[in-house]
Parts: C-alpha cells; structure tokens; sequence
C-alpha cells in the first residue's frame, strides 16, 4: 500500500505523516486539531517541532524538506504561540508563590517545608491571590492555607438587561 492511498482516519495518521504534499499537510493538520484534545497529540506536536528543528537551514533544504518544512510551520506557530502562554502563567505563579513567602518571611512566620511545598505547587492564581492578600493579616501560615480561593460566579444567562 502507497500512503498517499491510505484512509484518511487517525489510525493512519503517523503512517501519513510520512507521506508528501497534500497528505502530509492533511495529517500535520490532524496533529495539531488533536493536540488539545488527547495527550498523544502533544507528544506528537513536540515530536513535529523536534522534526522541524533539525531540518537543514532554508538555503540547503532539498525540495522535499521545503515541502515539510511548510507543512510544519503552521504546527510549530501553535506550538511556539502555547509555549510562550504556559511559560507566563507558569512564571506568573512562581512570582506569586515568591512574593507570598517573602511577605511571611518578613512577619516571621515560620513556613515548614511541606507548607512551602504547598505554595510553590500551586497551579490557581486566584488562589495564591487569596493567599497573598491574606499573608500581612493572618496569624499563622496554618490560618493562611485554610483560607479558600473564591468560587467563580457565571453570569446568569435569565440576567435581562434593561434598555431605556
């Protein structure tokens, strides 16, 4: 079987990666639909990427690595564009894990290790939100992270609003 005639369906879609022209792009395509969806397709996303990076530079390309080259691109845009969001929300909680120590460091409040374990392993922003606005009233660490984050309201979809 030539791969350009498999079946376009995902049990085929590693085999078509291999493939050229508008069967590839068709699977890159697939591969970067899926990557938010099923854990595989991350992997395969970074798997693309690493493809992409060890291509030859653009001038010693040969016309069917120029080929994938463009089929990978849009791929790798997304997956540079989510790179660089995940890199500034992870950044953004370790400054506020930081900032929160460094609040009740500066009351001398002793934080144990499994507390500041706790802070720093915190993935909600509206949590440490919570914490650190906490931090210059609370009278142990202990008080602190038995504080909640808030719930999320939804807007009410039966909320009309009135125009006069």
């Amino acid at each position: 079987m030539v791969v350009h005639e498999l079946p376009d369906t995902e049990a085929t879609l590693w085999l078509r990666l291999f493939g050229r022209g508008k069967v590839q792009a068709r699977a890159v395509q697939q591969v970067g639909e899926i990557s938010h969806q099923e854990p595989l397709g991350d992997a395969t996303l970074r798997l693309l990427v690493a493809w992409r990076q060890s291509l030859p530079q653009p001038s010693k390309r040969s016309e069917e690595e120029q080929e994938l080259a463009m089929n990978l691109e849009r791929v790798y845009e997304r997956w540079e564009q989510k790179v660089k969001t995940q890199g500034k929300i992870e950044g953004n909680l370790e400054g506020l894990a930081r900032a929160l120590l460094a609040v009740l460091e500066g009351r001398g409040l002793v934080v144990t290790a499994s507390q500041r374990k706790q802070m720093v392993a915190c993935t909600h922003t509206a949590q440490l939100d919570v914490w650190l606005h906490a931090a210059g009233t609370a009278s142990s660490v202990k008080e602190l992270l038995a504080t909640p984050a808030p719930r999320r309201t939804r807007p009410s979809s039966k909320t009309k609003v009135s125009r006069s």
